[in-house]
């Protein structure tokens, strides 16, 4: 990461987030999402929020920590100062495919530490409900 922000996606996913991006913090890393799987992730999020299977809270909760951008020229996204610290993002990163999304992980990806915030329990019980 650059000092003004700025992360350089993978040159062989850069095609697939020309039209745009989300950011959303998975309490130990970032996801970055293309707009399709972002809807089809938020539309099952919805599906089981209604269900009542996840609090409407936490519905809103991961809409808070998400962020929309769009790549420049060069295939860079800007990560904004909130999503940056929320999981602790410095110059040197590390970027790896999850299915569906990229993971951006701080390069020594740190076992987490208490106090962080609880956005990393409700990913971790999002991700076993396979969202």
């Amino acid at each position: 990461m650059d000092g003004k922000g700025r992360v350089v996606l993978p040159s062989k996913y850069r095609d697939d987030f020309r039209g745009g991006a989300f950011l959303v913090s998975k309490g130990r890393y970032l996801a970055v999402y293309t707009p399709d799987n972002w809807k089809a992730y938020c539309d099952l999020l919805e599906e089981r929020c209604l269900a009542g299977q996840v609090d409407r809270a936490w519905v809103g909760e991961v809409y808070a920590w998400t962020s929309e951008v769009l790549p420049d020229a060069q295939g860079r996204i800007v990560v904004n100062p909130v999503l940056r610290e929320a999981v602790s993002l410095a110059t040197a990163l590390r970027i790896k495919g999850h299915g569906n999304h990229l993971g951006i992980y701080a390069r020594d990806d740190a076992p987490a530490e208490p106090g962080l915030p609880s956005m990393t329990d409700m990913a971790a019980y999002l991700s076993k409900m396979g969202l």
